[in-house]
């Protein structure tokens, strides 16, 4: 198990053997998937794909009715994909899948990028540097110029 992703949670699970045949010719590895699950969030569900080749991100929109144009998978993925190559800090994305019958709804699968996430507190990694609220910002800022 990953120290930032757990085991599923009752209910928002992903048919493993499903989702691996569909994958199998669309990302590396993707015949052999081990699926965990990140914590937190609000409404998307964001899952841990590990293969043999490579750990992957998948998205999908909440369970339960959502409402139209809301949690739009392809329309962020489309967004991803059109800005990670002029903006490198976005992660590159590598298969949309509009067929909710694989997973119950529609999704994509992007890279995994490893680092702190901000929340509602200071992460206790961060904690120590002086400065820290400006540092961030100054950070934030300079990424998005």
């Amino acid at each position: 198990m990953s120290a930032d992703a757990a085991a599923v949670r009752a209910g928002e699970e992903l048919d493993r053997e499903t989702l691996a045949r569909y994958l199998r010719d669309k990302i590396e590895g993707g015949g052999e998937l081990e699926i965990e699950q990140f914590p937190g969030g609000h409404s998307n569900l964001t899952y841990l794909l590990r293969t043999p080749a490579r750990d992957y991100v998948l998205r999908r929109g909440p369970l339960g009715p959502v409402a139209p144009k809301a949690h739009d998978m392809a329309r962020e993925y489309r967004v991803l994909h059109a800005v990670h190559p002029f903006f490198a800090a976005a992660p590159e994305v590598f298969h949309l899948c509009e067929d909710t019958s694989v997973v119950g709804a529609v999704f994509f699968v992007m890279e995994r990028r490893r680092g702190i996430i901000v929340r509602n507190r200071i992460p206790e990694e961060l904690a120590a540097f002086a400065g820290y609220p400006e540092r961030v910002s100054r950070g934030l800022v300079d990424c998005l110029i």
